[in-house]
């Protein structure tokens, strides 16, 4: 939630301190079926309005420079379908990483509790065991479940770098949307 309350308000900070020469634009705001908002400057059937302008400057082709290339239809649907993409990789990634987290905490629980049965109890005389490194059906399950597990991190990690590579490819660089997993 931070996150996006930073990414909000770093959008509105480059969006208002980009405020100087061309006429400024009307930002639209949609959330996709996940509920992920998404800003553009082109409306579409699910955007309303913000209320925010986007004021980048633009430059004249007889100002000296080249003038700016308005993106294509093709290319805006093409970023807003890779974001969603991304957004979506990110979440998955997300939850197998909780998986994971959860998977350890299981383990690492049943392995405290067959260390501290090893040693014995009143229950057994004080007679401790030597199966301290044996593993419970229970165990050697969550250990199989965690390979998957991780092999799934894997292989949304390598998804992520995969989209990553094609939008830059595309696009001719990272864009600005484009924030990293950590």
């Amino acid at each position: 939630m931070a996150v996006v309350m930073m990414r909000r308000a770093m959008a509105v900070a480059i969006l208002l301190g980009a405020a100087s020469v061309a006429p400024a634009q009307e930002i639209y705001q949609w959330r996709d079926k996940a509920g992920n908002a998404h800003f553009s400057n082109v409306p579409t059937a699910e955007s309303a309005p913000t209320g925010l302008r986007d004021e980048a400057q633009e430059l004249a082709p007889d100002a000296g420079g080249d003038a700016a290339a308005a993106p294509s239809e093709e290319d805006i649907a093409y970023s807003s379908d890779a974001s969603n993409r991304r957004s979506a990789l990110e979440r998955q990634l997300r939850s197998a990483e909780r998986q994971v987290k959860d998977i350890d905490a299981k383990l690492a629980a049943l392995a405290r509790a067959r260390t501290r049965n090893a040693q014995g109890s009143a229950a057994t005389g004080g007679i401790g065991t030597s199966a301290a490194g044996a593993q419970s059906d229970e165990e050697a399950a969550l250990a199989e479940e965690r390979v998957r597990a991780v092999k799934q991190v894997e292989t949304l990690r390598g998804s992520y770098t995969q989209l990553h590579d094609e939008v830059t490819a595309h696009m001719g660089s990272t864009p600005d949307w484009w924030i990293n997993v950590r």
